[in-house]
């Protein structure tokens, strides 16, 4: 079990170490490797490189097939980004609904930056019915019918 966690602690200081080089691709194999072996902060690194396209071709569908893994084992980080992707449309289909449920999840475990997304994000799903709602109530005391 020891042996392991050093032999991931590795992986995951060469891909640092190749990053702060300027190596990005030597710095991605390094972080897919240590990805693969497990390592879920690598995960969401490969994640991002493949969604920014840093040291490899920019690939939204893997970045969130690795967002996905990571999510899977609890990292916060990769529960954000899915919320972005799903935000954004990058290799998911637009849905604000389901940027919503990984921004939840993201702000549970403590993410600050999920927790403000989501003030605004639920801010702006409530302003379309209040503004309905002032409509409705100008046009009762105008008695004119609002147009649908």
């Amino acid at each position: 079990m020891k042996r392991e966690s050093v032999r991931r602690m590795s992986l995951e200081r060469r891909a640092a170490q190749g990053e702060a080089r300027g190596d990005l691709r030597g710095a991605f194999a390094w972080a897919l490797r240590a990805a693969r072996a497990g390592h879920e902060n690598e995960m969401v690194c490969v994640g991002f490189a493949l969604h920014e396209g840093k040291g490899v071709r920019k690939d939204f569908k893997k970045a969130v097939a690795w967002y996905r893994k990571a999510a899977s084992r609890g990292a916060v980080a990769a529960l954000w980004n899915l919320g972005l992707c799903y935000q954004d449309g990058h290799g998911v289909h637009q849905s604000l609904p389901r940027a919503v449920f990984w921004f939840r999840k993201a702000a549970a475990k403590g993410h600050v930056e999920a927790r403000s997304k989501l003030r605004r994000l639920l801010a702006q799903k409530r302003a379309p019915l209040r503004d309905a709602a002032r409509v409705a109530a100008t046009a009762s005391r105008a008695q004119i019918r609002p147009r649908r």
